[in-house]
Formats: structure tokens, C-alpha cells, sequence
């Protein structure tokens, strides 16, 4: 559509992208929330109430349009189209085949995400279960220590702490890095350098917490 606007909104009102006008940075209607990324929460509102095309006037007098967007017969965003003239029929015909394009498109990405993190939590299930009783002790007391997904730690410090053999917590490193849901690299008197690959693993070692002090 030419002399038009285009936001692509998630359902809770992030912006999943956008195309404007050309020489235009940003719009009246957009200029509050455009680079933050997120749709103030009126948007929203109007927005999620839309079940089909919804022709309305902006704050400035543009005209505003707005299309569900649907995939896997559920609501996944909205497309919001906005100009300072009228749409026409075949506008509004664009929108909607637009919508259900993006909705397939959009439900794909959903579905993918999905199916890779049940993936990680089985794979982190799996690696947890590989562990002994010390292990897990080892490797709880490890995370607390981490700061954020990767970091250094020294396996004597922590074997001391947790009232176990370095030992242990070579073996519990060992085991995880060979399921590919941790990188541990030797850095020698420096220490030990630990990064988490796979996301699901805290929440996991979570749910299997024992008491190690």
C-alpha cells in the first residue's frame, strides 16, 4: 500500500515490526513508543478488540486501520495500517490476506520455539538424571555461584563449601559438558570457565534441589 504506515504487534503489544513511510523516522501516531518497541497499552486494547477489519480516525486525523492476525486458529498479533487518506475495499482485502499470511508465518515461529524448548528440557532431564546425589550437590552449589550464564569458578572453593571431594565436581562438570548442556574449559590457577548452553537447565536442577549445607 503506498502512503501508508505498517506495525506488526504481538499480542501483548510488542512491536514485531514495522515499515513507514520513505524520509520518515517516526510518525505523530508512532513517536511515544516506536524505538521502545512496545505499544502503549490503548493500542493494545483496541487493538486485541478487533476480530476482523476495523476502520477508525486517530488522535490526528489519520485514518487507522487495524486486521487480526490468526494462526493456528488462535490470535497471534495484529497489523496496524495507518495514512491520512481513506482505505479502500481492495485495501482492506490486502490487510486481511496479509494477516493470515503472517499468521501462518508467525504460528511456524511459535511452534519451532516450542518444540526447542521441549527439546532442551529433555536433554536437560536427561543430563540431571546422568548425575549421582553428591553430583547434583556439586552442581547446585555451582549455579549459585554463577553470575548470570557463564563465569569462572574455582572447583576447591566450592568442594570446601558444599562439603564435598573436587573430585565430584569434576565428574558432575564432565557429564553435563558431554551432554552439550554446559562448556567447561580448564583455565588452570585461574580456574574453571563454565557456560550454560542449554536455557532449561536451572529450571530443572530447580525442581531436584537438595539441601547442601
Amino acid at each position: 500500500m503506498e502512503n501508508t504506515n505498517i506495525y506488526v504487534l504481538g499480542r501483548r503489544g510488542k512491536l514485531l515490526g514495522y515499515a513507514l513511510e520513505e524520509g520518515y523516522d517516526s510518525t505523530p501516531f508512532d513517536a511515544d513508543w516506536l524505538f521502545n518497541g512496545q505499544a502503549p497499552e490503548s493500542i493494545q486494547r483496541l487493538a486485541n478488540r478487533v476480530a476482523d477489519i476495523s476502520l477508525s480516525e486517530g488522535a490526528e486525523g489519520e485514518t487507522v486501520m487495524i486486521t487480526p492476525i490468526i494462526g493456528g486458529d488462535e490470535r497471534v498479533g495484529s497489523m496496524i495500517f495507518v495514512r491520512s487518506a481513506d482505505f479502500t475495499q481492495e485495501d482492506q482485502d490486502i490487510a486481511r490476506i496479509a494477516g493470515v499470511a503472517l499468521g501462518m508465518i508467525i504460528s511456524r515461529v511459535i511452534r519451532a520455539r516450542q518444540e526447542d524448548k521441549a527439546a532442551e528440557t529433555r536433554a536437560a532431564r536427561s543430563a540431571i538424571n546422568s548425575l549421582s546425589y553428591s553430583e547434583i550437590v556439586a552442581m547446585q552449589k555451582i549455579f549459585e555461584e554463577l553470575d548470570g550464564d557463564e563465569g569462572l569458578l574455582i572447583a576447591s572453593r566450592i568442594a570446601d563449601e558444599a562439603d564435598i571431594t573436587r573430585s565430584v565436581i569434576v565428574n558432575a562438570l564432565r557429564k553435563l559438558a558431554s551432554a552439550n548442556v554446559i562448556e567447561s574449559r580448564s583455565l588452570g590457577m585461574k580456574g574453571t570457565y563454565l557456560r550454560i548452553l542449554n536455557s532449561e537447565i536451572r529450571k530443572e536442577f530447580e525442581k531436584q534441589w537438595y539441601p547442601h549445607s
